[in-house]
């Protein structure tokens, strides 16, 4: 038993209601599993410290603008907020690339053995994929208080 047989005995039920609402509910899923990973597996309060002080140097580098080398003293420190940022977003986006390339995999088959349909408006899959996990990610991350 290989991994789209694993991955289309979980996903099969929901993908064959419809197409689209099947798409739709995979696409929920996967956005709710992500932002879950981030929210446990990130310090949410050195993020939002991290988020409220580049929010706070790019304030000051627009007052500083015509100071070169108090702006560049100011983009050195985002910088270095931005790094610090990515480091802690790093452990969550390697636990869930593997699962998320597996579910991409398998959706890229799925929908080509039906044709490669048109789902949403004129999109196939992966556009309507895209569109919805924008939605859902921006409600879900605001619904979990994730940074």
């Amino acid at each position: 038993m290989g991994f789209n047989d694993i991955v289309g005995t979980a996903l099969d039920p929901i993908l064959n209601l419809h197409p689209l609402w099947g798409l739709i509910l995979v696409t929920l899923g996967v956005n709710l599993i992500i932002t879950l990973a981030y929210k446990y597996l990130t310090d949410q309060e050195v993020l939002k410290s991290l988020k409220e002080e580049t929010k706070e140097l790019q304030k000051k580098m627009k007052e500083m603008k015509n100071d070169k080398d108090m702006l560049m003293q100011l983009q050195k420190q985002s910088f270095e907020k931005s790094i610090a940022s990515f480091k802690q977003s790093f452990k969550p986006m390697i636990v869930t690339m593997l699962p998320l390339l597996v579910v991409f995999g398998y959706l890229r088959a799925y929908y080509t053995g039906l044709g490669d349909p048109k789902l949403f408006l004129t999109f196939g899959w992966l556009g309507t994929y895209l569109i919805f996990s924008i939605v859902f990610n921006l409600a879900l991350r605001k619904l979990f208080k994730v940074h």
